[in-house]
């Protein structure tokens, strides 16, 4: 019984801080907000004392990123306190694994060097064939890629940096850390459910909207059931650079197509 009343703490806790974060994504009112952080923060203080330092440290990075300014600006102040935000929420879980020798294994940052394995090449050539026409089709549809700023060469620039800077943290941030955590306290499939949740509604910020987020909500569970497969980042980041590669060509092109065409 006891047994039980601590899975479903867990399972709640988890469910509740990523709940948490896609009211606090969504510009919901401030109250709404609040009392979803209290019941997740609620949810967290239930479990077993062994779970909770780890199941706190997953609700407290979804709340850093959470009230961050995320967004298609490449203003200055705005970009700036969204990437001091990012910066924290991802540096939290290396913190605590640098400073507490309990915590060793914390993350699962596995990055494999070397050339793909024939079944890795099978995951990436899967997804990039899959994913990448529905994302260009999405952008050159819906105008949703005029959030972006490339009316200069410069700005075109800061734009793609950021989309593949972005890109890699989203793998380390989403995969390595809320889903490793995660995977050590929670089923598989549950924990990949819920790193997608957040991942996607990370991406609705940013610009994705409207019937896309269901196949975005396939690609980045199916970006964590590549990592549980592999072991290996590497894998999932060669997906994400090439997803994002195309996410910038379909938006330079439905903002400026006379570059790419003359």
């Amino acid at each position: 019984m006891k047994h039980s009343v601590s899975h479903l703490a867990t399972y709640l806790a988890g469910t509740l801080s990523v709940v948490a974060f896609a009211v606090t994504v969504m510009d919901a009112p401030f109250w709404s907000a609040m009392l979803a952080w209290l019941a997740a923060y609620g949810a967290v203080a239930a479990t077993p004392e062994s779970r909770r330092r780890h199941l706190t440290l997953v609700a407290t990075m979804l709340l850093v990123l959470g009230i961050s300014p995320l967004g298609t600006s490449t203003e200055i102040n705005p970009g700036a306190i969204m990437t001091l935000g990012m910066l924290v929420a991802v540096g939290l879980p290396f913190l605590v694994q640098k400073l507490s020798k309990v915590d060793a294994d914390l993350l699962h940052l596995r990055l494999r060097w070397g050339w793909p394995t024939k079944r890795e090449w099978g995951y990436i050539v899967f997804a990039a064939c899959l994913t990448s026409p529905v994302i260009v089709l999405y952008f050159l549809t819906s105008g949703a890629g005029h959030g972006w700023h490339m009316e200069s060469f410069a700005d075109t620039l800061v734009s793609f940096a950021a989309i593949m800077i972005i890109g890699a943290w989203e793998e380390v941030f989403f995969i390595a850390a809320i889903f490793g955590i995660l995977r050590k306290y929670l089923p598989y499939r549950v924990a990949n459910i819920l790193q997608a949740s957040a991942f996607t509604m990370f991406l609705y910020a940013f610009g994705f909207g409207g019937w896309v987020l269901i196949f975005v909500l396939w690609y980045t569970y199916y970006q964590g059931f590549v990592y549980y497969k592999t072991g290996n980042l590497l894998v999932t980041l060669i997906i994400h650079a090439i997803v994002d590669l195309c996410v910038f060509l379909a938006i330079l092109f439905s903002i400026q197509p006379s570059w790419l065409f003359g």
